[in-house]
């Protein structure tokens, strides 16, 4: 799987952007954006990887996804609302869900919440 930096460039090279471009664009230097598709820089902000999933035609949730980008408050207001939320996030942290669990997670969250289902009440 690609780097936050390395999947940025494939995007920007696919649209024929140049980093001077594509930094205007979401309001960086180019050669901050250049450090970043090096992996030479953490990947920047929500709000520019935001702007940059935008300029690219990207999927916003992949870019956040890659550069491991999670908002605490929303965290704590998932937890919140329902406190299994806090025991799947220390499973995924300590990394004792296995992949296909993982898998299954990320299908009925893409599917929505009829994956899976049975009709177990006839």
């Amino acid at each position: 799987m690609a780097t936050f930096g390395e999947r940025v460039r494939q995007l920007r090279v696919a649209m024929r952007m140049s980093q001077r471009d594509l930094a205007e664009r979401v309001g960086v230097d180019y050669t901050y954006l250049s450090k970043i598709e090096n992996n030479k820089m953490d990947p920047p902000s929500d709000k520019v990887i935001r702007k940059m999933a935008a300029e690219l035609g990207a999927d916003e949730e992949e870019l956040l996804s890659l550069a491991a980008k999670v908002s605490q408050g929303e965290l704590r207001e998932s937890v919140n609302r329902d406190a299994r939320m806090g025991v799947l996030f220390r499973k995924l942290q300590t990394g004792s869900l296995t992949e296909e669990q993982i898998c299954g997670m990320i299908k009925i969250m893409e599917e929505g919440p009829e994956y899976g289902k049975t009709d177990q009440h006839k």
